[in-house]
């Protein structure tokens, strides 16, 4: 069993503040936990520089290194990813689906406002 002072320079300071004792038996499993922490901080900065080094500044955000971590991403082709690089540059709906066709990914025809 170990046991643990959490807030010590609050103590120090103001004899009035209660101390925060905790006991554990799982000391090596926290040990554990924070050497894991420390080696994915590693990677997670590992991956940041990556993307910060291949695309623009905007998808080397929080959210989008979070988004490729966690959610469902679809991996796709380099000849698909020229294909949709510049879609983001046309307002109208017959050029966008044209720059979707010339993709494997998002082929498909146009109903209303969904590719199907």
């Amino acid at each position: 069993m170990k046991y643990f002072l959490l807030n010590k320079e609050e103590v120090k300071k103001d004899i009035f503040v209660n101390p925060k004792l905790v006991r554990t038996k799982s000391w090596t499993k926290i040990k554990k936990y924070q050497a894991l922490k420390k080696k994915l901080d590693y990677l997670y900065k590992q991956i940041e520089t990556d993307l910060k080094s291949c695309n623009a500044w905007s998808y080397s955000t929080k959210d989008i290194i979070d988004s490729l971590l966690h959610d469902e991403v679809t991996e796709i082709t380099s000849k698909d990813y020229n294909a949709l690089y510049g879609i983001a540059l046309y307002d109208d709906e017959i050029t966008r689906i044209k720059m979707c066709n010339r993709s494997d990914v998002l082929k498909g025809k146009l109903w209303g406002k969904e590719i199907r």
